[in-house]
């Protein structure tokens, strides 16, 4: 029975026209173009110079909508060992380049040890945007990765967090584990979510997150201002804002007035019956806030602690007083019992 001749195995045959070596073409086995034994089901040997398989669509002559995939075993302008695959490309005497300028193309170069994945601009520029070394790193955007993965450039990312079924209006960066169910446990990671102001202006925010209990946790949030928020508290309008307790060893708050104005001559303290009558209409001191005011505004520690040192200055002052009344009266008794 005679084999059928069709158009891939056509396209075969006339690329092999070129060689020297002979054709195998049997009615059942392995087929040789350019090869007299061969030891696959398809076998296709070259010269340096010519050993490639082309592939071709021509859109009724056009180009730009054309298709072509080259297969290549050497590289005659660059290396003898290397094999790849391309689209819209020539390997030729000169090196790698476009079939048709019309377009862009791309290509895969195999070779000893290493994984090169190049594209081509419409203008024939070549880039290696992926490199796979010898040694398993691969690099994004260089050809001599230093690490397992290194990338030159900026990273984005819009998937959701796998299995948060959040929408992917987020970049999410970070790392999680699977048990042996696939079911998440562990997570540590970036996401950066982003919303429209206004017609033209985008704001963005920063979260930091771990996992706990399956489910991913917000730790701390940088939002478009630059104000921070760490635990589930909102930045809002504060530098820094923290839901929970703070622990630190010292802590220094900086501060343009102080109460030393206490002291001068010219401030008017009340006296301690005025004193007296305030407490006992408003039920706190003069100046300092209510219990109330602060369970709705909060305290400004800084504030705050000037005002009490102010009142323990004016307390001093009140004191300083009574002692000197004190000691006029025991100067006047001592007096009043001579006179005895």
């Amino acid at each position: 029975m005679q084999m059928k001749t069709t158009p891939i195995l056509a396209a075969l045959m006339f690329a092999a026209a070129a060689t020297s070596a002979q054709n195998t073409f049997p009615t059942s086995g392995p087929v040789g173009i350019g090869a007299t034994s061969p030891d696959h089901s398809l076998t296709v040997r070259g010269t340096h110079h010519n050993s490639s398989i082309h592939v071709n669509y021509d859109h009724w002559g056009d180009a730009l909508y054309s298709a072509s995939l080259l297969l290549w075993a050497s590289e005659p302008g660059i290396s003898y060992t290397g094999a790849g695959i391309g689209n819209n490309i020539y390997n030729g005497p000169t090196g790698i380049t476009r079939k048709s300028t019309a377009r862009g193309g791309s290509y895969i170069r195999l070779l000893d040890g290493q994984v090169k994945i190049h594209t081509v601009d419409v203008n024939g520029t070549h880039s290696n945007p992926l490199h796979m070394s010898t040694d398993g790193k691969v690099g994004i955007g260089t050809e001599y990765p230093f690490e397992k993965l290194s990338v030159i450039g900026n990273i984005m990312t819009c998937s959701p967090y796998p299995g948060s079924g959040l929408t992917p209006q987020a970049a999410w960066v970070g790392s999680y584990a699977t048990n042996a169910n696939s079911s998440q446990v562990g997570f540590a990671g970036m996401k950066v979510e982003y919303g429209r102001l206004g017609d033209l202006d985008f704001s963005s925010t920063l979260k930091f997150l771990t996992c706990r209990d399956n489910e991913p946790v917000e730790r701390m949030t940088i939002d478009a201002q630059g104000n921070v928020g760490i635990g589930k508290a909102a930045p809002a309008n504060y530098k820094l804002a923290v839901e929970g307790t703070i622990g630190a060893r010292r802590v220094k708050i900086t501060q343009e007035t102080w109460a030393d104005h206490v002291f001068d001559k010219s401030h008017q303290r009340p006296s301690l019956a005025a004193l007296d009558q305030y407490i006992t209409a408003h039920r706190h001191l003069p100046g300092i806030p209510t219990a109330a005011e602060v369970k709705e505004n909060g305290v400004d520690v800084g504030d705050m602690q000037a005002k009490l040192l102010e009142k323990v200055e004016e307390l001093t002052l009140y004191l300083i007083e009574e002692r000197k009344r004190n000691d006029a009266l025991e100067k006047r008794i001592r007096q009043l019992e001579k006179r005895k």
